[in-house]
């Protein structure tokens, strides 16, 4: 072993991470939750697992991850661990409590891993019993319960880290102690508290403490069920709830929440009622809910529609785990409802498949899978690592043995005893183990899935094994005797047995070179002893008659004849760890009387140590903590879960030991009892009395060691996958592989008869089908011939036709150009007239408009100087109504002072008197307090008495009540006369607003009236002689709107001529560069036709390079010039129908006759062609199977004159006559449609000619 050089170290804090928790706490109820985390930027969801482990909280998805990861977080340092769990409606946050001197709750948000802690001085308890998120607003208000003696209430904002109110629930005292605390199903002011004896509601007020609230959960008076709730759970429907009792009860409440009835109670398959069982958890699925209870049994309850008195009722049938009769904590289940996890109180997690519509099976089918591996169930109080192997081996006050693969992070072997293991040891091989008992030492054989026993060592209550480094010995601690053992031999010999004078052995520790080794005493001494010699002892320590609880050594020497030790053990009452050093050869001189005192260095570290290791790279040091809450405790070692321990701590630092520098964690929600590091310094594993093993991941590469001739890289051991089996097994194996080969001999044998009987076969069928290719390329060469023909034919046919269309398009061109050119000048002509007499007109219209506004201005001016008068008028009267209103106001405020006096007067009248009864009730009491002291003997009359007193003072607060009534009366009637005389001064602002409003309307109309009259005599004035202008006028009006509509009319017809001259010329232009681009098409179209007709008259020899390339000229040229000819057609029928209307019926229906036949021909043309290349394809296939097996043929010839395969050539046959008879079909088409475009090129032809006549005329 060397160490690293180059490596640079990281943080202390850095060097140790938690990497998978083996363990479940089953104390916490309805502990196992399921979160979903989204990632916003890969838009994905998963699910995950929450559940707590010893202190920490573990998030885990067995389905997801394949390789086992675990999410672990740690609870607060100085915490006593997680107290109850709670998740979101959403399940993205998750709180939790834990334990301290105020309470803390930390809350996780599962996507952005961000946690928020909240705590308050408020809380009187150290820890919180239950939590529940808002249904609507979960992102901001939680409801927390604190535990006994005094329970509270705090309600919280947590997004802000801000208590809104808190109350006391349970005083000190108090038999009633809550449990749990959840919103309501649809309010979320509403809050209650169940426990047992009481469901208690209250109402929840921001910054305020929260209120009781009138109990809708009342018990019915002829129920007899259990108060004692354990559980509850909101169905599905998110209205009504469920209560389970510890009496197997289960209440049902409506959507209002009020008791409703007692759902029909548990049943067996006898159909008598279970008493005793205790509903501990309830969970809901999409047809009812699930209840489990002790003796780990789950029952379901469907729903049953349309029956109001049970509403739901129980299925006959339950699920049990009769291996483990332990009480069911946690139910949990999945999101798709395929399968329901359960925790049980012992620390195991279960999963079972679950079908909402079947819900179970039989009780024998089910099978109980663990979530993860079968945990441990008791205190875990032996632990080792092996040296060449992935294990970890640890025994458990549950009576059994188990072994880890800490790589794979799986459980390898299990195995149960008949007695409590005590201590354990690995070999460094991995293939052998050693495990104390309370009256014997068994030997074990590790075989790959089992382990068994083959030799036993009869020693009481051993403590401690240890296997020496190299495994050729190991040590046995046997009260104050140490037997050091030949392991493959099983001797110990006499030399090898040494003993202590007093105290027995607590600890053992080998020294580097197997030769020696320490032992510390319970009594306080630390020894030192040599194989060599079992007489001489060297004394390392003695301290103060206090247990030596660890000793550790590092890997190599300090020096060559110095070893440093490490010892922990109490100091002068406190813990410390000790330094010392020590010569590796015991010396004569301490042991014959010149003893050499060997000096101590005490490290208090505060707490018990109870195991410490030193990395084998001597970097770092671990020691683990083991302290109970109470000193005095541990001298108690008969009940270890009823004892109160402090959370397991971890400590770790630099080597050589720096105090300074110590950093801890707290894994453990108990202490400690052992600790291991793997060989190569990777791994760190401790086990503790809470029932689980942790593995801590070394992050640091630099604190590991380098193996320079037994790892492949730098930090990194090969582990051996070796493993032990048994003769017997071996045996077996090898029998069933001999047979496997027989077997494949057998199956290659059969294989190479089926081939060639399928290759035979095959070779008939490809002679088959030559003979048949051979016809049909003698009949595809003849209908080549004919279509050349028919080519060439439509050729001839298609350069005519485009010499007559070229002549008629340049007639009809040059006569359509000198028409438009001869109405163009007659038009240009008229619109110079026309814009000469609109440019006269529009002079005289412009003259009268500026005398009409030089009038209206004029008049403007008259009217806005009688408006001022008027304005200064309503001025001063509004001054004169201000002054009345005001006047009016004092007097109203004067008359409301007075009331407001006297009430107030009568008020304190009757307070005076109400406080003077109030004094002479108290000295009457003053008096009936003294005889009643006095007067002992005469006790019935005095109680008489007071009871006349208690009667009297009765009376008197009923009459205080009702004067503080009537007080309440008069505060409210004066409330309603200040509303009244509020609503009066509006009506009255409101009157005085509508008064003003309608005198300014009557003074409008005033001045419009005087306004008329003024106009009307003016107008009755100049009546006279204007009329005979107005009459003149309206002549010329007349006449004028008479030439402007003609004009009107005029430019309308020369705009229309206009834009259908222009539209004829754009029309004409692009009908000359359409045919321009249509004739260059058609000339590349020919060249490009000749071009490919030249290429394949070179390829008439081979026939079927020249069948392929006359389909193609065929589909290029034959169905492309068809498809053509219809899209130019179609163009041509556009421009005819905009000018001529009447001709489109009956080109409509020529082109859907058209349209439906060329998609005929289409159909058709690609079925044939489709079919060609199939059979094409299966020649070709067949061929590449011929030059495969023509090395067989001879052996072929033999079979095919026994084969008869003569319905497979019929069948070809009549393949053959049906594709000719399509074939002539598809000619016949051909010939009909080359007819119809002929007859439709002379009728496009007549019309054209016919509308070039009609366009002249026009």
């Amino acid at each position: 072993m060397s160490q690293p050089e180059n490596k640079q170290p990281k943080p202390l804090k850095e060097v140790l991470g938690l990497k998978y928790v083996f363990g479940f706490r089953g104390d916490i109820k309805n502990s196992i939750l399921q979160g979903t985390q989204t990632n916003v930027q890969e838009k994905s969801t998963k699910t995950k697992f929450i559940y707590p482990a010893a202190n920490n909280i573990v998030i885990f998805d067995p389905i997801a991850d394949k390789n086992k990861s675990q999410e672990i977080i740690q609870t607060v340092l100085g915490s006593k661990g997680v107290t109850c769990l709670t998740i979101s409606l959403s399940r993205r946050y998750i709180a939790w409590s834990e334990e301290s001197d105020a309470g803390i709750i930390v809350i996780l948000d599962l996507n952005t891993r961000k946690t928020k802690i909240l705590s308050t001085t408020d809380c009187k308890s150290r820890y919180y019993v239950s939590l529940d998120f808002s249904r609507t607003e979960e992102s901001k208000y939680l409801v927390a319960l604190s535990a006994p003696p005094e329970q509270m209430l705090i309600h919280w904002a947590w997004d802000k880290s801000k208590c809104l109110g808190s109350t006391i629930i349970n005083a000190k005292g108090d038999s009633i102690k809550f449990h749990q605390v959840f919103y309501h199903p649809k309010e979320d002011d509403f809050v209650c508290v169940m426990g047992n004896g009481a469901i208690k509601p209250y109402k929840l007020i921001p910054d305020n403490p929260p209120k009781p609230k009138d109990s809708p959960f009342q018990k019915k008076k002829e129920e007899t069920h259990s108060t004692n709730f354990l559980s509850y759970c909101i169905l599905s429907d998110s209205k009504t709830m469920v209560v389970g009792t510890d009496r197997g009860e289960v209440l049902y409440f409506n959507e209002n929440c009020e008791f409703k009835l007692v759902l029909s109670p548990l049943q067996n398959s006898n159909q008598q009622s279970i008493e005793g069982f205790p509903i501990e958890c309830i969970v809901k699925y999409s047809n009812g809910f699930i209840v489990g209870g002790s003796d780990c049994m789950i029952y379901i309850y469907r729903k049953h529609e349309g029956d109001l008195k049970n509403p739901y009722v129980r299925i006959d049938k339950r699920i049990q785990n009769k291996q483990i009769l332990a009480k069911i904590t946690s139910l949990c289940l999945t999101n798709q409802e395929d399968n329901l996890i359960f925790g049980v109180e012992s620390g195991q997690v279960f999963s079972i498949p679950f079908s909402a519509d079947r819900e179970v099976a039989n009780e024998d089918e089910i099978k109980f899978d663990h979530l993860i591996a079968p945990f441990h169930s008791g205190p875990i109080t032996g632990l080792d690592v092996c040296t060449r192997k992935s294990l970890v081996v640890t025994v458990s006050d549950d009576r059994s043995i188990r072994i880890w693969n800490f790589n794979e992070l799986i459980l390898e072997v299990m195995k149960e005893c008949e007695d409590t293991p005590l201590a354990v040891a690995i070999h460094p091989s991995g293939f052998h183990l050693i495990v104390s008992f309370s009256d014997k030492i068994v030997l074990y054989n590790l075989f790959e899935k089992d382990l068994n026993s083959f030799k036993e060592i009869h020693i009481k209550n051993c403590q401690q094994i240890k296997f020496a480094h190299g495994g050729h010995l190991f040590a046995v601690a046997n009260q104050n005797l140490v037997q050091i053992y030949q392991f493959y031999t099983g001797e110990n010999p006499q030399n090898y047995i040494f003993k202590q004078s007093t105290g027995n052995i607590s600890t053992i520790e080998w020294d580097i070179d197997d030769l020696g080794f320490y032992t510390g005493s319970d009594n306080g001494f630390v020894l030192y002893w040599r194989l060599e010699d079992n007489q001489n002892k060297l004394q390392l320590a003695m301290i103060q008659s206090q247990p030596i609880e660890c000793i550790c050594t590092p890997k190599t020497y300090a020096n060559i004849e110095l070893q440093k030790v490490y010892i922990a053990g109490p100091y002068d009452g406190q813990y410390c760890i000790y330094e010392s050093q020590h010569h590796t050869k015991i010396h004569k001189e301490a042991t014959e009387g010149t003893k050499k005192e060997i000096p101590l260095y005490p490290i208090q570290t505060g707490c018990r140590v109870s195991k410490m290791a030193i990395f084998n790279s001597e970097k770092i040091m671990l020691f683990a903590t083991c302290q109970l809450a109470n000193s005095s405790e541990f001298t108690q070692k008969q009940n270890i879960k009823n004892m109160k321990f402090e959370p397991g701590g971890l400590r770790f630092a630099k080597y050589p030991l720096a105090p300074e520098e110590i950093i801890e964690i707290q894994p453990h929600i108990k202490g400690i009892t052992q600790m291991k590091v793997s060989y190569d310094d990777s791994y760190v594993f401790t086990a503790s009395y809470d029932n689980s093993l942790i593995i801590y991941d070394v992050k640091d590469q630099s604190s590991k060691i380098e193996f320079k001739d037994g790892g492949q890289a730098y930090g990194v051991q090969a582990y051996a996958d070796e493993f032990l089996m048994q003769r017997d097994q071996y045996k077996k194996k090898i029998a069933k592989i001999e047979d496997l080969k027989q077997k494949i001999k057998e199956h290659d044998i059969n294989q190479k008869i089926k081939q060639n009987m399928y290759t035979k076969e095959k070779d008939e069928l490809i002679r088959k089908l030559e003979e048949q290719i051979d016809q049909l390329e003698k009949r595809e060469k003849a209908k080549i011939q004919e279509l050349e023909n028919a080519i060439n034919k439509l050729d001839s046919d298609f350069k005519e036709e485009k010499k007559q269309l070229y002549e008629n398009h340049e007639k009809n061109k040059k006569t359509t150009e000198n028409d438009f050119k001869q109405k163009m000048a007659l038009e240009s002509q008229r619109l110079e007239e026309l814009t000469k007499e609109k440019q006269l007109k529009l002079q005289e219209f412009q003259r009268y408009i500026k005398e009409q506004k030089d009038k209206s201005t004029e008049t403007k001016n008259e009217k806005k100087k009688e408006y001022e008068k008027q304005l200064r008028k309503e001025q001063q009267l509004y001054v004169d109504l201000q002054k009345d209103k005001e006047d009016n106001q004092k007097k109203f405020i004067e008359e409301r002072n007075k009331l407001e006096d006297d009430a107030e007067k009568e008020i304190d009248k009757k307070k005076e008197i109400n406080e003077a009864e109030m004094k002479k009730l108290s000295d009457e009491l003053d008096k009936a307090e003294l005889e009643k002291r006095t007067k002992k003997t005469e006790f019935d009359n005095v109680q008489s008495t007071l009871e006349q007193a208690n009667s009297k003072v009765k009376e008197i607060m009923e009459d205080i009540a009702q004067n503080q009534e009537l007080n309440r009366q008069y505060q409210k009637e004066k409330e309603s006369h200040d509303k009244e005389i509020k609503e009066r001064d509006k009506t009255i602002q409101d009157k005085q607003k509508r008064i003003y409003e309608l005198k300014k309307k009557t003074q409008e109309l005033e001045k419009f009236k005087f306004v008329l009259d003024y106009k009307i005599k003016e107008l009755k004035r100049d009546i006279g002689p204007r009329e005979e202008e107005i009459t003149k006028m309206k002549e010329q009006i007349t006449n004028m709107n008479t030439e402007i509509l003609h004009f009107k009319k005029v430019n309308a017809n020369l705009g229309l001529i206009v834009t259908d001259l222009n539209l004829r010329q754009a029309g004409m232009k692009q009908e000359i560069e359409n045919q321009q681009q249509v004739i260059e098409s058609n000339s590349q179209y020919i060249k490009a036709f000749e071009y490919d007709i030249s290429e394949t008259h070179a390829h008439i020899n081979d026939f079927k390079r020249l069948k392929s390339d006359m389909l193609k000229l065929f589909n290029k040229y034959v169905q492309s010039v068809v498809s053509k000819k219809k899209f130019e057609n179609v163009d041509v029928q556009k421009e005819f129908i905009k000018e001529r209307a009447h001709l489109e019926t009956t080109n409509k229906g020529l082109k859907e006759k058209f349209s439906k036949k060329l998609r005929v021909h289409k159909q058709d043309n690609n079925r044939i062609m489709s079919q060609n290349v199939d059979l094409i394809s299966e020649i070709n296939d067949l061929r590449r199977e011929i030059k495969l097996l023509q090395d067989e043929e001879d052996l072929k010839r033999r079979q095919i004159e026994q084969m008869n395969d003569q319905p497979e050539e019929r069948e070809l046959d009549q393949m053959i006559e049906e594709q000719e008879i399509e074939i002539n079909q598809y000619r016949e088409k051909l010939q009909f449609l080359k007819e119809a475009v002929q007859q439709r090129r002379l009728q496009q032809n007549i019309n054209s000619d016919s509308d070039h006549q009609e366009f002249q005329q026009e």
